[in-house]
């Protein structure tokens, strides 16, 4: 019973994890796509 919930609890945490860095390298993307678009309407 206690092995099952430590997995829950871990499988929780790497989630987590992998839900903030896809979350961070779409931001970056999207940083990225924006600058290239003032660039863009700069030039």
């Amino acid at each position: 019973m206690s092995l099952q919930k430590q997995n829950a609890r871990s499988v929780g945490q790497n989630g987590t994890a992998l839900t903030v860095h896809v979350l961070n390298k779409g931001i970056k993307k999207l940083l990225c796509v924006c600058a290239g678009v003032l660039c863009v309407i700069r030039e």
